[in-house]
């Protein structure tokens, strides 16, 4: 199993980057859409061609066909969507592929199905058995420099396992803020760095792990085995959350360590485990993440978009009946990223490529809306799974405007960017049909931005919510019905939006209050 999907992730990152004669783009500079409106695919090349446009590469085609391309001319592709999504539409050509993705109100995107009821149940009793087992913490001297001390450690966690990784310790007199890297996807020796950057030039404690019960140095021949995906409790991403949370207990040990500000972030794989942690673990207040593994598991099930590594995909190939399905969607949802977001409400900031066919941009998104705390999110229509400085760079401003701390790393050439966030104001009561008013703003290194479009949504509530005006930082909301509402205040950075090309962008900046209204 684990081999064969190394061998997949591999081929469809090449099949799906490798030049070919075709090309193909949307209209629009964003590529986002509303429901209902025509998304126009623009294709240029010569010759015969087919095209197929899905959800995702497992789904079914929602519509597919064929292309007489002229040269010199812009051959168009129409399509319609009635809800929100991400759409993409693949042209091949002599056994090569192109694609382009359109985003239908991406922000709006949600699961189909509900968390497990005894989700929290489950995991309480994971953490317990966590918790009886001692750390016995063996670390060993790594290397030193004038900046950062760093050493090789092992923790014990569940099933007489451990977990192996590094961590480095800014020098320095004050205590620090903590920051633990999930890691991406892979078995290979020597694949977990050691963090000095970020304990010297960041001024966090910095430790970085890989999830497998073997040395750093060495590859673990049983690694991702065995996955029982039939069962939760015999799930591998199930061990993954544990070391990390093994981790997190470790670093509230350590001297040097503030005590209160702790974050995680990943990429890919490690994305998706950063967001169970976060969602799982009440002591994570910061969370980053990049094209997110691990999201809405349970996608396939409803003919849509499912993140890595395709469960209910694994189900059909090796020709599970249809009660194992079944127990694969079930079981599965104990480790779904989207379900343990929605249990998350501090502030995080992602990145998500809406070419992504790894980890299918809709499966992202999903789990971006479903984060409840202050969030940014840069959304690349060109990207596909790859991982650009908007998260490594960004995670770093994201964090000094989190951790104060760290605007004075050990490195003597301190960067001071705080990036960009918004502030919906603090949660308020309201009288039924009385308006109450909402101060929403937008900050960018610190200093307001009057110019970024911005936007009040509901978010849950029992009611009709009438703003006197959406689209205005400063507004009233008057509420039909008594109960709990929550709106989110959203801004959108105008300075990405007009590009196009490679690099094409924009940038998402919400926050929410919550209106209790009598």
């Amino acid at each position: 199993m684990r081999k064969s999907y190394l061998i997949l992730f591999f081929l469809i990152f090449v099949f799906t980057t490798v030049n070919a004669q075709v090309e193909i783009s949307v209209d629009r500079n964003t590529a986002i859409y509303q429901p209902g409106e025509i998304i126009q695919f623009n294709v240029e090349g010569s010759g015969d061609a087919s095209y197929r446009i899905f959800s995702d590469r497992f789904t079914s085609s929602l519509e597919q066909g064929k292309i007489d391309l002229h040269s010199w001319e812009t051959n168009t592709i129409h399509f319609q969507a009635s809800e929100p999504g991400i759409y993409v539409c693949q042209v091949y050509q002599n056994f090569q592929a192109r694609l382009a993705a359109a985003a239908v109100a991406p922000l709006s995107i949600e699961t189909k199905m509900e968390a497990p009821a005894d989700l929290m149940d489950f995991w309480n009793e994971q953490l317990a058995e966590l918790a009886s087992v001692p750390i016995d913490v063996d670390i060993e001297f790594e290397t030193s420099s004038e900046y950062s001390e760093s050493y090789e450690f092992s923790l014990a966690t569940v099933n007489n396992r451990r977990v192996y990784g590094y961590i480095s310790i800014p020098k320095g007199n004050g205590s620090y803020p903590a920051i633990l890297n999930l890691p991406a996807f892979g078995d290979n020796a020597n694949g977990t760095q050691i963090p000095d950057a970020m304990a010297e030039r960041g001024g966090a404690i910095a430790a970085s792990i890989t999830i497998h019960n073997a040395d750093v140095n060495q590859q673990d021949p049983d690694a991702y085995e065995p996955d029982i995906i039939t069962n939760p409790d015999s799930l591998y991403y199930k061990l993954a959350v544990l070391a990390g949370i093994r981790v997190i207990d470790y670093i509230f040990t350590r001297p040097e360590f503030d005590g209160q500000n702790m974050a995680v972030n990943g990429v890919s794989q490690g994305g998706g485990l950063s967001m169970i942690i976060a969602g799982l673990d009440d002591r994570v207040n910061g969370l980053a993440y990049s094209n997110s593994a691990l999201c809405v598991n349970h996608g396939q099930y409803y003919d849509q978009a499912s993140g890595f590594p395709y469960y209910l995909n694994q189900t059909r190939e090796q020709n599970f009946s249809e009660s194992e399905y079944q127990q694969t969607l079930q079981a599965t949802s104990y480790v779904d990223a989207a379900f343990f977001a929605a249990r998350y409400d501090g502030p995080s900031i992602g990145v998500v490529g809406y070419q992504d066919t790894i980890c299918p941009a809709q499966t992202v998104l999903t789990a971006h809306n479903a984060l409840r705390g202050p969030k940014a999110l840069v959304h690349v229509k060109n990207l596909d799974h790859s991982h650009p400085n908007d998260y490594w760079d960004g995670r770093i401003d994201f964090y000094r405007r989190l951790f104060p701390a760290m605007l004075t790393p050990p490195w003597p050439f301190a960067e001071i960017r705080t990036g960009f966030y918004s502030d919906a104001g603090p949660d308020l009561t309201a009288t039924t049909g009385q308006p109450v008013t909402l101060n929403g703003a937008v900050f960018q290194e610190g200093t307001p931005n009057l110019t970024w479009d911005v936007d009040w949504t509901v978010e849950e509530g029992t009611g009709n919510v009438n703003f006197a005006d959406s689209d205005s930082r400063t507004t009233t909301a008057t509420f039909s019905t008594a109960g709990t509402y929550l709106l989110r205040f959203t801004a959108y950075d105008k300075d990405k939006i007009d590009l196009s090309g490679e690099e094409a962008k924009l940038i998402t900046i919400s926050d929410y209050v919550r209106v209790t209204v009598n």
